[in-house]
């Protein structure tokens, strides 16, 4: 990866259909037509453990400390099929209501492993990437800003 992490990373939270985001930093982007958003309304796993006031995992309450900021995500089943995406394909990551990124796809591998790899670069960042780790409809996305000192973790 083309950007050093200042903060430890996330580790798991919930199920496959729920993810954790942490921010390391914000920014903004302009939109290009027809893209496939990863991410969707809010995780109803975050409002669950707040009215049942249950703990979070270690792993994932260390993430939160080292984090600036964070939110629990729907992840789109869409966006992690298969055929979905594809080089030339646009994803859409609407990361925080401040923070609107759009990529495009430039390269997808699937390793012996069975692991879905999908990187694609940001969009108005000349050398920022996302890269995506796929598998059995879990998700590990790194999103790099190296040129403004940014990085978006998203892990599920």
């Amino acid at each position: 990866m083309s950007c050093q992490p200042q903060h430890p990373r996330a580790g798991l939270v919930g199920t496959a259909a729920a993810g954790l985001l942490l921010a390391f930093n914000a920014m903004g982007a302009d939109t290009p037509s027809s893209p496939i958003p990863l991410l969707m309304a809010p995780a109803a796993l975050a409002d669950t453990h707040r009215q049942q006031n249950t703990p979070l995992p270690d792993r994932v309450s260390e993430a939160l400390a080292a984090a600036q900021r964070f939110r629990m995500v729907q992840l789109n089943p869409q966006a992690l099929t298969p055929d979905t995406l594809t080089k030339g394909s646009s994803l859409y990551l609407g990361l925080f209501d401040d923070v609107h990124l759009w990529a495009v796809i430039d390269r997808v591998a699937t390793d012996i492993n069975g692991v879905r790899s999908v990187r694609g670069r940001i969009q108005d960042s000349e050398h920022g990437t996302v890269l995506l780790s796929i598998k059995d409809g879990r998700i590990l996305a790194t999103i790099s800003l190296p040129e403004r000192q940014q990085e978006y973790i998203i892990s599920d």
